[in-house]
C-alpha cells in the first residue's frame, strides 16, 4: 500500500498548501482519514509520517495532529508541491515561479561575479555547450532541457558551490510536478536563443563586480519575465478548458 499512502500524503499537502485545513488546525483522525481514503489505518499513519518529516503537520498531545503554517517551516524542497497545488490559481502559482526565479537569478549573479576566474578557464567547453543549446529546434522542449541542465551541471562542477546547487536542483523537480513550468520556461528559445552566449559574454568582457552582478541579473530577468507570463497563460488556458463544458 505505499503507492496509495504517497497518494494521500500527497492529496493531504496540496490541501494544507491551499489553506483548506486552517493553520493550527486539527487534521482528522487516523481513523476518519481512513474511512475518508478507504485504506486500513497503518495506510494512513504511513501518510502522516511523510507529512510531518516535511514538517506541515505536528503531533500534539492531547490535540491530535496539528496543521503548521508552511511560511514558517517549510523549504525549498516543499515548492513542487505548493505550485502544483496552486495550479488551478495561475496568479497565485504564478507569483511562486517569479519568487523562486528571482531567488535563481540573485544565486547565479552572485557566484558568477565570486568565480568569475573558473568560469573564464572553462570558456571554450561552456561555449561549445551553449552551439548545442543554440542548435536545438526552439519547439523542442526536451532537448532543449537537455542541453539547459548540460550546461547548469557543467558549471555547478566548475564553481563547486553546494548550496547553489541545492538553489538550482528545484527547478527540474518542478518540471516533473508541473509540465506547464517547463514549458514556460524553455518558451525562451522562441524570445531569446542567445542566452548563454550573453550570459558567458558578459562574465568574460566585465571586470567590475557590480557591473557584472547587474548584467547578469538582466540577462536572466529577460528569460525569467517571459517565463513568469508564460507560466501564467498556460494555467489559465488549462483551467478554461477545464471549466469549457464538454463539446
Amino acid at each position: 500500500m505505499k503507492n496509495m499512502a504517497e497518494s494521500i500524503e500527497r492529496r493531504l499537502t496540496t490541501a494544507i498548501l491551499r489553506g483548506e485545513y486552517v493553520v493550527g488546525a486539527r487534521l482528522p483522525t487516523v481513523r476518519e482519514l481512513a474511512i475518508q481514503f478507504k485504506v486500513n489505518p497503518s495506510t494512513v499513519h504511513r501518510a502522516l509520517k511523510g507529512l510531518e518529516a516535511t514538517r506541515l503537520i505536528s503531533p500534539r498531545r492531547g490535540s491530535g495532529v496539528v496543521v503548521n503554517d508552511p511560511n514558517l517551516v517549510s523549504d525549498l524542497s516543499l515548492m513542487p508541491a505548493w505550485i502544483e497545488a496552486l495550479s488551478d490559481q495561475p496568479s497565485k502559482a504564478a507569483k511562486l515561479l517569479e519568487e523562486l526565479l528571482q531567488v535563481r537569478r540573485l544565486v547565479a549573479a552572485d557566484l558568477s561575479v565570486r568565480c568569475r576566474g573558473k568560469i573564464i578557464k572553462q570558456a571554450s567547453q561552456l561555449n561549445a555547450l551553449a552551439e548545442v543549446a543554440h542548435a536545438v529546434p526552439k519547439n523542442d522542449i526536451r532537448s532543449l532541457r537537455k542541453a539547459d541542465i548540460a550546461i547548469m551541471q557543467f558549471l555547478r562542477e566548475t564553481i563547486g558551490h553546494t548550496v547553489g546547487q541545492l538553489v538550482m536542483n528545484v527547478m527540474p523537480q518542478i518540471y516533473k510536478r508541473v509540465p506547464e513550468v517547463e514549458e514556460a520556461c524553455y518558451y525562451w528559445a522562441q524570445k531569446n536563443n542567445t542566452f548563454f552566449f550573453d550570459l558567458f559574454d558578459a562574465i568574460e568582457s566585465i571586470s567590475d563586480e557590480d557591473l557584472l552582478r547587474k548584467r547578469i541579473e538582466e540577462v536572466f530577468l529577460e528569460v525569467d519575465t517571459v517565463s513568469v507570463k508564460r507560466f501564467k497563460w498556460l494555467l489559465a488556458r488549462r483551467q478554461k478548458l477545464k471549466d469549457s463544458p464538454a463539446s
